[in-house]
């Protein structure tokens, strides 16, 4: 009886010990399935999408896109000007992990916005001190203050005169040039204050990203995905207005879900505030009220509606105030947006191959070590937000209104999905390694295509 009550269970020991190998072996093999599976298909997008456009470029459809499925002319440069770049990825690879394991929250915060920012002007560097702003000079929104004069006449006439302006100033809501136009009167002027606005503006929606992870996957998870954030292959975008249209929709996102896990006036501010903040982004680009569906998921999930209606209320009486103050209209804006845009190249670009051209755009913005993450997400509370995420760049898939040039026009959707990042942080080789991917991807991207912006 001793001899058995010893035996067996150290012979259930050794059983269990050898199930718990075998299914690490099987856990290992079948992750390194998924993972070469996605990378296979994200390859597989991005060489069909290339491939099917230049079939459709050669037949003489009229993409406007020089190097499917971006909008850039093929160009491959490498040399000193990537030295900057290359040397600033591989310090922040190495330097971001322990920062955002070892620093204090508001120093992660704070290393994440300037390292975004450093990151994104030595991608723009591969062309040259004169690509931090040269992108903002053609056919922008700078040009189009000088035509402002009195501002509620501009807006009451905005639509109107909606087919005099250039192709991003009718492209968009008037909020963008108002703001330069304000800007230029304070004397803030010029290119250089525009620049350093949309860099500030791409830093910012990294922070306000982090600060929604962590309100609702927790502060683990948050520090784990700011490395990600940083390293952004559409960081190569960030000289465009977009990156600034993307840290004022992250914020509005970030004061409505921070809203929906408070209560009492702090709730109801945060919602009002973040109202009022989605009206103003609304009034810089139109694809921005797409944003909303991350906010109300997260409600939705947390079974707490109080914050989107007062958000909802001060967003729709912010849109009327404006319209009886002014005479400028958004949905009628929209509309005519939307006319001139079919009338035009939209109508023109064939849908069925932008329906893959935009993903395949898009997968390039955001990297590969993202679509590995997206297929590896399983914790509920960050599954449910870039779940979220995915779902508005299906959206604006589906709709349309964006063929071609997302990997700039999605931007603000871009640092929600990147969230994803957070699950690739395992062991520090790993991590590391992961990282090196995106760093690479983005590097030859910058220095393989010619982009106008």
């Amino acid at each position: 009886m001793v001899g058995t009550e010893v035996d067996v269970p150290a012979r259930r020991c050794a059983a269990v010990t050898v199930d718990d190998s075998d299914h690490q072996r099987f856990s290992r093999a079948g992750s390194a399935l998924v993972t070469s599976s996605v990378l296979a298909l994200y390859l597989g997008a991005v060489v069909v999408a290339n491939r099917w456009g230049e079939s459709l470029l050669a037949r003489g459809v009229r993409l406007q896109i020089m190097t499917p499925p971006l909008n850039g002319e093929l160009d491959w440069r490498p040399g000193r000007t990537a030295v900057p770049a290359l040397l600033c990825g591989v310090a922040l690879l190495v330097a971001m992990p322990n920062v955002a394991a070892r620093c204090r929250w508001f120093t992660v915060l704070g290393i994440s916005a300037l390292g975004s920012i450093a990151w994104a002007i030595t991608l723009a560097l591969v062309d040259g001190s004169e690509a931090l702003t040269d992108p903002l000079l053609r056919n922008q929104y700078l040009d189009s203050i000088y035509q402002v004069g009195d501002l509620h006449t501009y807006l009451a006439t905005f639509t109107e005169r909606l087919p005099g302006y250039n192709i991003h100033t009718k492209g968009h809501p008037p909020g963008f040039v108002v703001l330069l136009w304000a800007m230029d009167h304070l004397g803030f002027r010029g290119v250089r204050w525009e620049a350093g606005l949309i860099l500030a503006g791409g830093a910012a929606a990294v922070v306000a990203v982090l600060v929604v992870v962590r309100d609702v996957s927790g502060e683990v998870v948050a520090r784990g995905s700011a490395a990600f954030l940083v390293l952004t292959p559409a960081a190569v975008a960030w000289t465009s207005g977009d990156p600034f249209f993307a840290g004022v929709g992250a914020w509005a996102v970030t004061l409505v879900i921070l809203a929906t896990g408070r209560s009492g006036r702090r709730r109801d501010a945060f919602a009002a505030a973040g109202g009022l903040l989605f009206a103003w982004a609304a009034f810089l680009s139109y694809g921005l009220v797409l944003l909303a569906l991350i906010p109300a998921v997260i409600a939705a999930w947390r079974r707490t509606y109080r914050p989107l209606v007062i958000a909802a209320g001060v967003m729709v009486a912010a849109t009327l105030a404006v319209w009886g103050g002014t005479g400028f209209s958004w949905w009628d804006g929209l509309a005519a947006t939307r006319a001139q845009y079919f009338h035009g190249v939209g109508g023109r670009r064939p849908y069925d191959y932008f329906l893959l051209g935009n993903i395949a755009a898009f997968a390039l913005a955001v990297g590969p070590a993202t679509a590995v993450a997206l297929a590896r997400v399983r914790q509920r509370p960050l599954g449910v937000l870039v779940g979220a995420a995915v779902a508005v760049v299906i959206v604006a898939d589906v709709s349309g209104m964006s063929k071609a040039e997302v990997e700039r026009i999605w931007l603000p959707f871009v640092p929600w999905v990147m969230a994803a990042g957070a699950v690739l942080m395992t062991t520090k080789w790993m991590t590391r390694s992961w990282l090196a991917v995106q760093v690479g991807s983005a590097l030859a991207v910058a220095v393989a295509i010619r982009a106008p912006w």
